[in-house]
């Protein structure tokens, strides 16, 4: 069972893009420069790497293509490479705003708020009018608790323009917390309506209808426009969850495989991972990925250590088990659940 109320409580991480004019060229006719900037759009960093090698290797200056690749790598988790773009490089004229802006998104990333608020306040010198900036300082005041600013910030986004998609997710996202998955869908599926190009738009509306429980229309809205949201890394995570609730962990994991999510150690994808090596009795697995998961910064995450607990009951580590929760277990903060795990492996040892 908790493997299953587990399953049911995913939702997707949201991914921050660029809206690109470029979108609307005919592929035969695009840079590799502009290919890889729709990827980027897109929610695939890695193909959108290999069309930046190419255009390094066809010539392009490494200066008119250090933020693509930094936001690229920034895509991938590699924030060491994305810092490595955005410093100690001759970036063109104007740039400035959009390199602080991406610094910001890494700090953000890395759970360096403070240093993210002053790469932002930095982009807003620059440019204070962009509604990509207001977005990320809108994810920001999130982060710190702050829902209504994050509302304010959302909304100041939307004044600039209307149709950032980028700014419709997270209001959906605001909305989704705030109002509840419903309220979430009927938002993202308008924003669809009005955007049906805009794939992480898409992927946001198909996480939230899984989590609804709408499987199948999750699946429909993943396979409309273009088809192309089917294939993104969050488009297959949505699949592997919609699997894995569905019993079929097989087709789960090579979903999830192919989406390299967990290589890129993007935590729900992790958990992902270790829920599956549960049902198919790989405790000790199972143990090592939810450890790494819970040291790497997610030891306040209930849900993470109620399924380590629950994978160490599993593979005989009781031992550990007492050793690591029972203060835990005995205090507010322990789930009825943990409890209940604890007291087991306190009867185990005797």
């Amino acid at each position: 069972m908790t493997c299953r109320l587990s399953l049911r409580a995913f939702s997707l991480l949201a991914l921050t893009c660029l809206v690109l004019g470029a979108c609307g060229q005919p592929k035969d006719t695009q840079s590799e420069v502009d290919k890889a900037r729709v990827e980027l759009a897109n929610g695939n960093p890695g193909i959108a790497r290999i069309h930046l090698d190419h255009a390094l290797a066809a010539g392009v200056p490494r200066r008119e293509v250090s933020l693509d690749f930094a936001e690229a790598a920034l895509g991938e988790g590699d924030f060491a490479g994305a810092r490595n773009w955005l410093e100690g490089e001759d970036f063109p004229a104007g740039a400035a705003a959009e390199r602080h802006l991406l610094l910001g998104r890494i700090e953000m990333a890395e759970g360096n708020l403070a240093a993210a608020a002053r790469a932002f306040d930095s982009s807003y010198e620059a440019d204070p009018a962009n509604s990509e900036l207001w977005v990320e300082i809108g994810r920001l005041r999130y982060r710190r608790g702050e829902q209504v600013q994050a509302s304010q910030a959302v909304e100041r986004a939307l004044e600039l323009d209307p149709e950032n998609g980028g700014a419709l997710r997270f209001r959906g996202q605001l909305i989704r917390d705030a109002q509840g998955l419903r309220s979430g869908v009927r938002f993202l599926r308008n924003a669809v309506e009005r955007q049906p190009g805009d794939v992480p738009l898409r992927v946001e509306l198909a996480a939230t209808l899984g989590d609804a429980g709408e499987a199948a229309e999750a699946l429909r809205v993943l396979r409309g426009g273009d088809g192309s949201a089917v294939g993104t890394a969050q488009g297959l995570f949505i699949q592997a969850v919609i699997a894995a609730r569905g019993g079929n962990f097989r087709l789960a994991r090579d979903l999830l495989g192919r989406s390299n999510l967990v290589e890129r150690r993007v935590p729900s994808a992790q958990i992902l991972s270790a829920i599956i090596d549960l049902q198919e009795e790989n405790y000790a697995s199972a143990v090592r990925a939810l450890d790494r998961i819970y040291g790497g910064g997610q030891a306040d995450n209930r849900r993470v250590r109620d399924l380590l607990a629950h994978a160490l009951s599993r593979s005989g580590g009781e031992q550990e088990l007492v050793s690591r929760f029972a203060e835990t277990a005995a205090g507010n903060g322990g789930s009825a659940y943990l409890r209940t795990l604890v007291g087991r492996a306190y009867e185990a040892l005797g």
